[in-house]
């Protein structure tokens, strides 16, 4: 797949979580389609919160989008 290593690793790794700083607010995507909000747990999705659209695109992806 052309990956390149990292840290000493043959293989690719997949992301555990990605956090998006806006303003003053926090939002971060983990595994587990688990959504935290200024670290309060989001339990339904889709949700509109601090300028983002984050919704679930499959039952192992989800998919944030800027509103802004």
């Amino acid at each position: 797949m052309g990956f390149l290593p990292v840290s000493g690793s043959v293989y690719p790794s997949c992301t555990k979580t990605v956090t998006i700083h806006l303003s003053e607010h926090n939002i971060k995507l983990k595994q587990g389609h688990e959504v935290l909000v200024n670290g309060q747990e989001v339990s339904k999705l889709p949700i509109t919160a601090a300028g983002a659209n984050i919704h679930s695109v499959s039952s192992i992806f989800l998919r944030g989008k800027l509103t802004l």
